[in-house]
């Protein structure tokens, strides 16, 4: 269950939970107010409408702290109706979380299946609710409108975190197509978000309800994804989900210091330099709603290429039209052979477009400390533009 409350509190411990539910009820408005300022992604648009969720199931918990023990003609009405929406919305917000999950990880193959098995746990939780007004298997308002556990409490319990065990086991174990800082990083917040909202549950469990630390676990799993999407900020290109060259910068910045003789064990370090060929061309004709979509099909298709990579391949947005690519490779040849994958599934992919759309691609050797960064991007630039010269030169004989 979602808060177990002792008999008789004492008004010092009524009083400290109710500071506390004041506490993360503020906090969490805070940060909702926070992100109205900020982009609307669709992933963004989502957490905005949890929080909302999360705020409801904050108010009836609090609810349930201030009807305990209340005598007033409706406070056993009152009561029952705060503890049943603060259990049933706490297995909610759980099934929200996996659902949030499966949007910031683009996972789409059988959503609707997945949301259905997702949500088993919320309907077995809202049919025993109901069933509790009869038979009070789960809890029930006693004398003096006092909180009573029903022989069966534990599997309210049960079902109210079983959805943050499976978003944490799905965190750990689940194997992503896409691998960016970002992606890592938000794979670390689901972790922290599952198994602080886990640990606060149990502690409650274990405390007999007489602390409100459930409240304590939802806000910090909130949180912890709105410091993410700050850095997100920071880290991540909005319109592709690639990593930005803020990201790119300091992700070269670390490598250069591993290879500061220009070799780690048999791999050397490659800077890709990208770009969309005739990309004005598409804005001016088509225009730039057009263009975006040409910058996101080009971004999925790196992101495609990058899952069959292991860490050893970092993509970016370096701005613009611009893309790059930070490979470890043990062969020059490896490094051509990318660019050209990369290439080629664009040109297939894009077959049925009402324009060309092409890459140019260029690489540099990074050479060792005496190498600078400035020089690095330089020669992948300048290779790069020799490739499109060689794109052009083609295509006019």
């Amino acid at each position: 269950m979602s808060i177990i409350l002792a008999s008789a509190a004492p008004m010092h411990l009524l009083a400290s939970n109710l500071m506390s539910f004041v506490f993360c009820i503020f906090l969490v408005v805070y940060m909702r107010v926070a992100l109205e300022n900020q982009n609307n992604s669709h992933s963004r648009f989502l957490f905005k409408r949890f929080i909302s969720f999360v705020l409801l199931c904050l108010g009836a918990d609090m609810l349930s702290y201030v009807f305990d023990t209340q005598t007033f003609f409706g406070a056993k009405l009152f009561s029952h109706l705060s503890m049943f929406f603060s259990v049933l919305l706490t297995a909610f917000i759980g099934f929200l979380w996996n659902q949030f999950f499966d949007v910031v990880f683009h996972i789409k193959d059988e959503t609707g299946k997945r949301k259905a098995v997702y949500f088993i746990p919320v309907l077995v939780t809202l049919f025993l609710l109901v069933i509790n007004w009869f038979t009070g298997w789960l809890f029930e308002m006693g004398e003096n409108n006092v909180y009573v556990r029903g022989p069966v409490s534990l599997l309210s319990f049960v079902l109210q975190y079983l959805l943050f065990g499976v978003l944490l086991f799905r965190a750990i174990f689940l194997k992503f197509a896409v691998k960016t800082i970002r992606y890592s990083k938000l794979r670390s917040s689901f972790i922290w978000i599952a198994s602080l909202s886990l640990a606060f549950g149990i502690l409650q469990l274990i405390a007999g309800g007489k602390i409100a630390l459930q409240c304590l676990g939802l806000t910090a799993g909130i949180f912890v994804m709105f410091s993410r999407f700050q850095d997100d900020q920071i880290t991540n290109d909005i319109l592709t989900g690639l990593n930005n060259r803020y990201a790119l910068d300091t992700y070269i910045d670390d490598k250069t210091k591993i290879y500061h003789d220009g070799m780690h064990g048999r791999r050397q370090l490659y800077l890709i330099m990208m770009d969309i060929n005739y990309f004005k061309r598409i804005n001016d004709v088509h225009g730039h709603i057009e263009g975006d979509k040409a910058l996101k099909t080009v971004a999925t298709i790196l992101k495609k290429i990058g899952s069959e990579y292991n860490t050893e391949l970092f993509i970016a947005r370096f701005g613009g039209d611009e893309f790059s690519a930070v490979f470890e490779s043990d062969s020059e040849n490896k490094v051509i052979e990318l660019c050209n994958e990369i290439k080629e599934t664009l040109r297939r992919e894009t077959e049925d477009f009402k324009y060309l759309l092409t890459l140019g691609a260029g690489y540099a050797l990074y050479t060792g400390k005496t190498m600078s960064l400035a020089s690095l991007y330089e020669r992948a630039d300048k290779a790069l533009y020799e490739d499109k010269d060689r794109m052009k030169n083609t295509s006019r004989s």
